[in-house]
């Protein structure tokens, strides 16, 4: 009967270190649902930013 009972240390270890990963990731989605929405640039905002990219890919010097 005692041994029935008795925990493997091995499997004791693996089952706390699920559950922390487990509430690690719940923390994560909760912390993600708090972050502001990401705001849409305007059209002349994503414009600028896509000559920005055309010129630093054109350029002689790599990112």
């Amino acid at each position: 009967m005692q041994k029935a009972t008795q925990i493997n240390n091995h499997d004791l270890d693996a089952f706390v270190a699920l559950s922390r990963v487990v509430f690690a990731q719940k923390d994560i989605t909760a912390l993600e649902a708090l972050k502001p929405p990401v705001q849409a640039l305007s059209n002349d905002e994503g414009e600028k930013i896509t000559l920005k990219i055309n010129q630093l890919k054109t350029s002689e010097h790599p990112l």
